[in-house]
């Protein structure tokens, strides 16, 4: 990973996986802002999107990404 991913997911990373809810509602706009540019990269599958935003278990990033946008992950970059 490199340095700027690494410390990106850092800020990210909640110590059991799931997003706090200082995350939830104080940094919800980057993270989404920031997971829809990381799905842009063809290059990373949704389980490395999901570690660089820092979620530990990538069923959080799935299931909120659904929440927040009615579609899952890879339907969304389908769609790209």
């Amino acid at each position: 990973m490199s340095e700027r991913s690494q410390s990106h997911a850092e800020g990210w990373l909640c110590p059991v996986g799931a997003l706090s809810a200082d995350h939830r509602r104080g940094r919800r706009p980057q993270l989404l802002d920031d997971s829809r540019r990381e799905l842009a990269q063809p290059n990373l599958t949704l389980l490395e999107v999901a570690y660089l935003l820092g979620l530990a278990d990538p069923s959080n990033f799935f299931r909120a990404f659904r929440r927040w946008f009615a579609i899952t992950p890879g339907e969304y970059r389908a769609r790209l």
